[in-house]
């Protein structure tokens, strides 16, 4: 078994040398590593040394790497794309490589300072983050495991990184295989595989709320407690948040997806919009001008309506208590009795 912090000095594809090495991720590590031109440093990166045991978590990988190179060259707030590639030689042979720009620090290791962070701290981050989302979601993805350890903080601003289960999506819910992110920041329909938009941002108000008082919306002692508990009581909203974070968490963390807020909707309430909680800071659409009720349709049993003559294969019985005609469908039995025109209720 290898020792990820024994590759430090090792160059990887003759481009990249390792030079730190920062932490694990699920198929692989992370590392600070040099870009190398003709041997020499030209500058510094994040480095994914990834890992994959089989054909699934290769897929998965490869989704990853698929995402960033799609997505996060048209916006500042995912972290940079750099470049990927395989390795076809020595002991680390088939193992791949994803770089990345590097970044300062991550929002979970903010959070272990023991300064918390402020209320504009937290508008900047929740601005940034709520910019990142509302642009994946506009071309159709879902991050899937929007959390902490995955904001991190470069170039100046706050970056949604590892897309590693982003997706796309063909509308604003599908089904997914199985419970996918992380529990504590898990949106209710999450638990039961249900993917959207809206899981993305049950995430940013537990974060919101996590970063200004150090509480979070759920705790348990074990996973199925936390599900059972996501899923049959609400929310834990701490009191007195300043404005405008009371709204914007209470409306980030209505458990009816619905109902939720949008990530556009987060930043407009960031902008200044007032808004009342569990409710969305958009205006409805006008609704459209009634229309003038048809007439209702009395008939008196004195005054029976006629009907026309009767069509070939129907036997006239006379008209029934009510003073309507009823005929017969000859060989099949069936009685029909004519209705007067007017309204009618089809269904509940």
């Amino acid at each position: 078994m290898i020792d990820p912090r024994s590759l430090v000095g090792e160059v990887l594809d003759r481009r990249y040398r390792l030079a730190q090495f920062l932490g694990e991720g699920a198929f692989g590590w992370v590392y600070a590593a040099e870009e190398l031109v003709g041997g020499e440093s030209v500058g510094l990166c994040a480095l994914k040394l990834l890992r994959p045991r089989n054909d699934e978590e290769r897929a998965s990988v490869l989704g990853e790497m698929r995402a960033m190179a799609a997505l996060s060259r048209n916006h500042l707030g995912l972290v940079g794309y750099g470049s990927a590639g395989s390795l076809e030689e020595g002991f680390l042979r088939g193992s791949l490589y994803l770089t990345m720009e590097l970044a300062e620090h991550s929002l979970e290791h903010r959070l272990e300072r023991p300064a918390r962070m402020t209320a504009q701290e937290v508008r900047t981050m929740c601005g940034d983050l709520a910019d990142a989302l509302a642009y994946l979601h506009s071309r159709g993805a879902v991050h899937r495991d929007v959390k902490p350890a995955n904001l991190f903080f470069a170039s100046g601003r706050w970056k949604l990184g590892d897309l590693g289960l982003a997706r796309p999506v063909e509308s604003s819910q599908v089904t997914a295989s199985g419970m996918k992110g992380t529990p504590l920041y898990m949106a209710p329909e999450a638990f039961a595989g249900r993917v959207g938009p809206s899981v993305d941002v049950w995430s940013l108000g537990v974060m919101v709320q996590q970063a200004l008082t150090g509480v979070l919306a759920y705790q348990a002692s074990s996973v199925g407690e936390l599900a059972a508990a996501v899923l049959s009581r609400e929310p834990h909203l701490a009191p007195n948040l300043p404005a405008p974070f009371d709204a914007l968490v209470r409306g980030c963390l209505v458990k009816d997806p619905r109902r939720r807020w949008t990530a556009a909707q987060v930043l407009e309430a960031l902008s200044g919009a007032s808004q009342q909680p569990g409710t969305r800071p958009v205006a409805p659409p006008a609704p459209p001008a009634p229309r003038p009720a048809p007439p209702r349709v009395q008939v008196a049993p004195s005054s029976p309506p006629s009907i026309p003559a009767v069509p070939q294969g129907l036997t006239p019985l006379g008209r029934n208590a009510q003073g309507l005609e009823r005929v017969r469908v000859e060989g099949v039995g069936t009685v029909l009795v004519q209705v007067p025109p007017g309204r009618f209720v089809m269904g509940s």
